[in-house]
This record gives structure tokens, C-alpha cells and sequence, in this order.
């Protein structure tokens, strides 16, 4: 008896290990509930045609390429009966290279820039941001997709003089051709993704930060590059005492989904906010460092009750010039998203509106704000105000004209590409830095002073502003890599799957 006990005890531990391996190593079974067929509409179509416009029953597909059952707009193309092509260079995400044998090219315009003909998709009227292949169909969606083909656009037609047989003029009109060229996502990623390191970073934590923001809310293209940024960033420990670039490695962080508080060594908004000394962040002569712990700080639970994000308020309040700037239109442009999230504290909506008029009185004839760089950012401000859609437009034009063959902005040095390009990929996509920081619970911090910090009435805080501001290129400092030894991915891989087995073993008695 003893030993049928025995045995029956080693039978249930080692279905336990069993079921565990299949959690760890990705077996899975779907109940027949789960593969049930969903509704949904779908339409094809093209500017001239109509392909499929109906509703349709859509059951579950091999959508990843590698057995895995999902229900998926890429089983309803597949489903419909229209023939299709795919692309799985960007795997696990899938790109439809043609449907119904209308393929995507490329053209060149009258100046010889690159005119992008492709398949888009919307879901639900809203143009979709992740693969067809990957997200999962909701009874009643409704899918579109729609092939776009820049038109050539007829301006105004220019007169020219012909001289007939009998000498006299007359004059017959030639169209001039103008073609609008399209920012490519896709191949602004994939730049990115040629230039970043075996490690996963970027030539040093500015690059680096700034391209984590930057590809935080692609989707498919970018799942490698993100990857091996989150693996990055997760080990690495940026030591610096200058409180912006602590204030940036967070953005960086947060955008990726990593807690600023407990997902590296260091705590990153401890470093922040224990720079607050009773009326402002950081240097004294500067508000950048101000304008940016607004934005991460918001994001961590801190509202304009704390008597800290009262005085950082006031203090930006206090430093905006009279033409409605902090600076210039980089900060200016920083200064209209870190306040966005306080508009009734007092004097919040008054300082933001003075700024975008600041901001729409800068616009250059060439529809930029000065370059790349500024531009960028000026566009994440003003999308934050649905009233400068045309502003925005002409400013995306602006960015899409500068965007080269390889998929970079046009800059001199492969860093300053590298850094262009991280800031123009969320402008396009018309997303301020609310919009892409993840948000994270509040956590106690220790306070250096050892000091509760209290919360207070809000008061007008005045002092003299000493130094000129400093612009985005001059604040912040580039520093070496200061990449700690870590354990190899395959070491900390084989850790992770071998800590459970462990537990079970001791607890299960082997």
C-alpha cells in the first residue's frame, strides 16, 4: 500500500513539472469556445475599385506562421476568397504586400523623392497602429483596407508661348505635376533597427533614450529593435547627477513599459524628485529640468495637490517670456506637453495658449519650425490642439521631404540621423509624450532631507531669471556607454526556466 502511495504521489509531481513545462515553453490548448467564429465587416477596395464589402464569419488561423490559432483580420482577408501576398521579413507581424494582384511600389515625383504606393488598414474608422496577424477580432468589428496611391495633384497651369505658321503667337498650357511624398514608418524603423547595436543600444544614452521614446508606440516593424531596448535598458545604470538626463532615461523607460521606480537598480524618480529644493527641480538656473520631471512626474500619480508639482507649475509659469516662449521651440514645445496634464491649475491654460501662438507665429515659409529637430517636437505639441490640424500637415510635409532612400532624416552625422529620425517617427504619428509615457503607481520615495512632504496652498513664487535658457542640444550631455557586465541572456534565460523546476523540486519533495 505504502508504495502505491509512493507512486500516486510521484505521478501527481511530475504532471505538475508536465503542466509547468507547458507554461514556460509556450503550449497552450484552446478551448473549442475560444475558436468560435466572429462576426465582423470587411471591406477591400482600392481609389478605383471595390474588392470585398460584406460581412463575414471568421474562424480561427494559423496567424503568427507557426501553428499558433488566433482570429485575426489576416484569416479574414485569407477567408474571404480574395487571393493575397505576404510579408514575414518583420515576424511575428505580417505585412500584405498585394491583394487581389495590386501590389505596393514605389514611384519618384518631379524632384525625384520617393512617392509610396500601399496597403493601409483601419479598424473600427480609425487607422490602425499593430500587424493584421496580431490583433484579435471583436464580434461586430468593422475592417477596411485600402490601398493608397498618392494622386498626381494638377496645379495651376503655366503659359507657354508657341509660334504658329503664321507668326503670331498663340499659347497652349502644359499641367505641372506636383506628387505629395509620404512619411514611411516602416522604413524609418527599419534605420533604426540597421544602426542599433548587438547590445541594443544607440551610440550613447541620448541616442539611446531618445530612440526607445521614439519607436515606443510602432507596432510589428519594431518588435526586435524593442526588444533588445528593453533588455538594454532593464541592465543598464545610467550614474549621472544632471537631473535631465535622469529625467529622459525615465521617459525612455516608461515609454517601454519599465517601472521607473523598481525596474532597473536605480530609482530613477527618487533621483527626481529628491532634487526638489522646497521651490523648483535640479539646477536653478535652468527650467528645462522643470519643464521635463512635469512630464514623468505626472505619469507616476503626482497631481497639482502636491505641493511639489504646485511650485514646478508656478515656477515654468513664472520663467515663460512675453512672447509666450521658453526659449525657443524646443522648449517652448517641451513646456506646452509638461503642462498639458494641469490645465485647471490656475494660470496653466492662459501660459499653454500663449505658447501656441508662440509656436504657430514660428512656422517657416518651408512649413518647419526651424529644422528637424524642432519641427518634430513642435508637432507633438501642437497635435495635443485638434485646431492646428493644417499646421501639423504642412509641418509632416515638411519632415517626409526630408526623409532619405534608407529611411533616416537627412542629417550629416549617422548619430544626429539616428537622433532625427527617433524624434520625427511619434511627430507623424501626431503623439505627444503623454500620449507614449506608460503610467505607473505611486511609490513611497525617502526624501533626502528625511522631511514629509506636505501639502500647501498655492502661492506666486517670483525670482530673477540669471542665465539665458539652454536649448535641448546644449542641456543635455552626452556621456560614453557605461554598460555594466551582466549575465549573458543565455545564462539569465536558463535562470529563469531552471528557478521554478527548483522551487518544485524542494516543495514537491524530490
Amino acid at each position: 500500500m505504502a508504495a502505491k502511495i509512493k507512486m500516486k504521489n510521484l505521478f501527481k509531481k511530475i504532471i505538475v513539472l508536465f503542466s509547468l513545462g507547458f507554461v514556460l515553453f509556450g503550449f497552450n490548448f484552446v478551448s473549442a469556445e475560444d475558436l468560435s467564429p466572429v462576426d465582423i465587416h470587411l471591406e477591400i477596395k482600392t481609389t478605383t475599385s471595390s474588392f470585398y464589402n460584406s460581412n463575414i464569419s471568421v474562424t480561427a488561423c494559423d496567424s503568427d506562421n507557426n501553428g499558433t490559432l488566433k482570429t485575426t483580420p489576416y484569416c479574414a482577408i485569407n477567408q474571404s476568397g480574395i487571393p493575397s501576398v505576404w510579408d514575414w521579413t518583420w515576424a511575428p507581424g505580417a505585412f500584405v504586400t498585394s491583394i487581389n494582384n495590386v501590389s505596393g511600389y514605389t514611384t519618384k515625383d518631379k524632384d525625384n523623392n520617393d512617392v509610396y504606393h500601399y496597403w493601409s488598414w483601419s479598424l473600427n474608422g480609425n487607422e490602425a497602429m499593430m500587424g493584421l496577424n496580431v490583433y484579435e477580432l471583436q464580434p461586430g468589428d468593422s475592417v477596411l483596407l485600402n490601398f493608397i496611391d498618392p494622386i498626381e495633384e494638377v496645379i495651376p497651369e503655366e503659359i507657354i508661348p508657341v509660334v504658329n505658321h503664321s507668326s503670331s503667337k498663340s499659347y497652349v498650357s502644359t499641367p505641372i505635376v506636383l506628387v505629395t511624398k509620404n512619411f514611411s514608418i516602416p522604413e524609418a524603423v527599419k534605420f533604426l533597427s540597421l544602426n542599433q547595436k548587438e547590445n541594443g543600444s544607440f551610440d550613447g544614452d541620448l541616442y539611446t533614450d531618445w530612440v526607445a521614446v521614439g519607436v515606443a508606440k510602432t507596432e510589428f516593424e519594431s518588435t526586435v529593435l524593442k526588444n533588445k531596448l528593453i533588455d538594454y535598458l532593464k541592465n543598464y545604470e545610467l550614474k549621472s547627477d544632471i537631473i535631465t538626463d535622469n529625467e529622459r532615461h525615465a521617459m525612455a523607460l516608461m515609454a517601454l513599459g519599465i517601472n521607473p521606480y523598481t525596474g532597473t537598480k536605480i530609482n530613477y524618480i527618487e533621483k527626481i524628485a529628491n532634487s526638489f529644493d522646497r521651490e523648483q527641480i535640479g539646477d536653478k538656473s535652468i527650467y528645462n529640468d522643470d519643464i521635463f520631471s512635469l512630464i514623468v512626474l505626472s505619469k507616476v500619480d503626482y497631481t497639482e495637490k502636491d505641493e511639489m508639482i504646485q511650485k514646478i507649475i508656478s515656477n515654468i509659469i513664472l520663467n515663460q517670456s512675453s512672447d509666450g516662449s521658453w526659449g525657443s521651440v524646443d522648449m517652448t514645445s517641451a513646456g506646452i506637453q509638461a503642462l498639458n496634464n494641469f490645465r485647471n491649475f490656475n494660470g496653466v491654460s492662459g501660459s499653454i495658449l500663449k505658447a501656441e501662438t508662440y509656436l504657430k507665429n514660428n512656422q517657416k515659409e518651408d512649413s518647419s519650425f526651424g529644422d528637424i529637430f524642432s519641427t518634430s517636437w513642435a508637432i507633438q505639441a501642437m497635435s495635443l490642439d485638434s485646431s492646428n490640424k493644417d499646421k501639423i500637415e504642412k509641418a509632416i510635409s515638411y519632415l517626409s521631404e526630408n526623409q532619405k532612400e534608407d529611411g533616416g532624416l537627412d542629417q550629416n552625422e549617422k548619430e544626429n540621423r539616428i537622433w532625427a529620425t527617433a524624434y520625427a517617427i511619434p511627430a507623424v504619428l501626431k503623439l505627444s509624450w503623454n500620449d507614449i509615457l506608460n503610467s505607473f503607481p505611486r511609490e513611497n520615495l525617502v526624501n533626502k532631507n528625511k522631511e514629509e512632504v506636505k501639502i500647501i496652498p498655492v502661492k506666486n513664487y517670483k525670482k530673477e531669471i540669471t542665465k539665458e535658457v539652454l536649448s535641448k542640444k546644449d542641456s543635455v550631455i552626452l556621456e560614453k556607454d557605461k554598460i555594466k557586465d551582466n549575465l549573458s541572456t543565455k545564462t539569465t534565460i536558463w535562470q529563469k526556466i531552471k528557478a521554478p523546476f527548483a522551487w518544485l523540486f524542494i516543495h514537491l519533495g524530490f
